[in-house]
């Protein structure tokens, strides 16, 4: 036998051989594969049930409110009911109501922090006095554990808006006669709520018209026959101004705590033959006494 024909019966072998390698090594890669199939699966598996838990866990804070607002006219602070369901099982947890972003400063404010109460369903309550300062935003916090953990509560952009009386309604006519040089309003109705937007009495309201920024005209109002209405007692009034005077309504007005705010809520530029009203939306009151 030669060489050659040697070599021609030895060629299926090796071919066999050769095959025998490939399905070993296929076989080694397909089971390979398969496990990290089965590994991504799980970790899929595991993600959907991370997802699943974060989904279903409750917000750390949930139905904050602020109720029970009480103005102290003497010492000008306001003190109000701060409660909030948490997710904690703390029993030491502290409210603090500061300056937004200025929680560690709210150690210098009058009672600014106040100690929490927890109830069997986990809500947290505590009674909070700040000073009456109506421009300031103010931020709510929960501090537990030493003071290394803190969640936010909320916040209110001043602290006018949880004053416990408020203007719910202000609407009336006005007319400048140019004949006359004369600026004239009538029949102005206010309407006043509490923080739950129910009917609210205040003391002693009055209208203050100013020109140019001047007191100029008060009108006492007087209550009517609708609960929390107060209707400009002077049927038509009116001041003398010309082209380029600026006219602003404020009501005055107390809220039985000792202190009177005004407030304005309308302000107009005499023109030529007409007056152009300005809205004087988020405007807020200040404390005048």
């Amino acid at each position: 036998m030669d060489r050659k024909e040697m070599w021609i019966r030895r060629l299926p072998l090796v071919l066999c051989a050769i095959l025998l390698c490939a399905v070993l090594w296929q076989g080694r890669e397909l089971h390979s594969l398969r496990r990290t199939l089965t590994e991504s699966a799980e970790a899929l598996r595991s993600t959907e049930e991370r997802l699943a838990a974060l989904e279903e866990r409750q917000p750390l804070a949930s139905a904050f409110e602020v109720t029970g607002v009480q103005v102290n006219g003497e010492q000008k602070t306001l003190t109000a009911a701060v409660s909030v369901r948490l997710a904690l099982e703390e029993e030491d947890v502290e409210f603090l109501a500061c300056l937004p972003g200025l929680a560690y400063r709210s150690y210098l404010w009058q009672d600014g922090a106040g100690t929490a109460e927890r109830n069997e369903e986990g809500v947290y309550a505590a009674e909070l006095t700040v000073p009456l300062e109506l421009d300031w935003p103010l931020e709510f916090t929960a501090v537990w554990n030493g003071g290394e953990e803190t969640a936010y509560l909320g916040r209110v952009d001043s602290i006018a808006e949880l004053l416990p009386v408020r203007l719910a309604l202000a609407e009336g006519d006005v007319h400048y006669n140019k004949e006359a040089g004369m600026f004239y309003w009538c029949e102005w109705d206010f309407e006043f709520e509490n923080g739950h937007g129910e009917p609210a009495e205040v003391d002693n309201p009055a209208l203050r018209v100013y020109r140019n920024g001047s007191l100029e005209a008060e009108n006492a109002a007087v209550k009517s026959s609708r609960d929390a209405l107060y209707v400009d007692s002077e049927e038509t009034t009116g001041l003398k101004c010309v082209p380029g005077d600026r006219m602003e309504f404020r009501l005055a007005y107390g809220d039985g705590s000792g202190l009177r705010y005004e407030l304005p809520i309308r302000r107009w530029e005499v023109r030529e033959s007409w007056e152009e009203e300005r809205l004087l939306a988020g405007a807020r009151p200040s404390i005048i006494k």
